[in-house]
């Protein structure tokens, strides 16, 4: 039998299981899969171990030799694999499949770096926001783990293309792109039809982290504004993460 997954996370927030989207798609499929895990937040592991300088990511026994895994993807795969989890898009049709992977694309590789431009590139977090972001962390270090947070995460925008743009752009852009997911979802249950699949995990994850945060931007207002996404993310909450609903509530973001 094997042991209980050590899931290693960016951190807890008033308002979010994670401070990253990705840790929360992670931990979404986790619950949804009914896979025992241990949270291990970054006061603890301090990125000194992560595989590929990122979170979230995991390590169990049977698991890539015991090493740690990263990436959400190979990390669901992987388990999908070990049969502890099933395979959540299995019911799709090859079409579906290949239109549930152009959506994740469309999020992971835009509508991600919008939010991330609007926490970090922007800099309204770090006047307001690293104690919400860092909680788990002294507040006497948290200023110096924003600086350098902020520095690498302007500089990774710049490379990807997001943090060349000018604010107006950004904002178009987070208009047609969240706006395309929204009418795809229309007024199904879930991303892709009445069943779970692959792409509600990475849909909730970046999603709620727009709407759940404590930032204020006309890019993450694009979703509060949308009733079809709030009303999407409350679901998926509701279904998976009852202990923060409260906490989302009372925030006024998402319920």
């Amino acid at each position: 039998m094997s042991d209980t997954l050590k899931f290693h996370i960016f951190g807890r927030t008033p308002t979010n299981p994670d401070g990253s989207p990705y840790g929360i798609k992670l931990e979404t499929f986790l619950r949804a899969a009914k896979i025992k895990y241990d949270v291990i937040d970054m006061a603890e592991h301090q990125m000194k171990t992560t595989p590929k300088g990122k979170c979230p990511y995991v390590q169990r026994s049977d698991l890539n030799d015991g090493k740690n895994l990263g990436d959400s993807a190979i990390i669901m795969q992987a388990l999908v694999e070990k049969g502890d989890a099933p395979d959540f898009d299995a019911w799709l049709s090859d079409t579906d499949k290949a239109v549930s992977t152009s959506f994740r694309a469309l999020l992971e590789d835009n509508i991600y770096w919008y939010g991330l431009w609007v926490r970090w590139v922007d800099g309204y977090v770090l006047v307001d926001h690293i104690p919400s972001l860092f909680q788990a962390h002294s507040m006497a270090y948290a200023p110096i783990i924003g600086y350098f947070a902020r520095r690498d995460t302007m500089a990774q925008s710049h490379a990807q293309g997001s943090g060349r743009h000018s604010e107006a752009e950004l904002i178009a852009f987070a208009k047609e792109k969240i706006g395309a997911v929204s009418t795809f979802l229309g007024d199904k249950k879930y991303m892709m039809g009445d069943k779970l699949s692959t792409l509600d995990f990475t849909a909730f994850g970046i999603l709620s982290n727009h709407a759940s945060g404590p930032w204020e931007h006309p890019i993450i207002d694009v979703v509060l504004n949308d009733r079809r996404l709030m009303d999407y993310i409350s679901r998926i909450r509701n279904e998976f993460f009852p202990d923060f609903v409260a906490a989302a509530a009372e925030k006024g973001k998402a319920t």
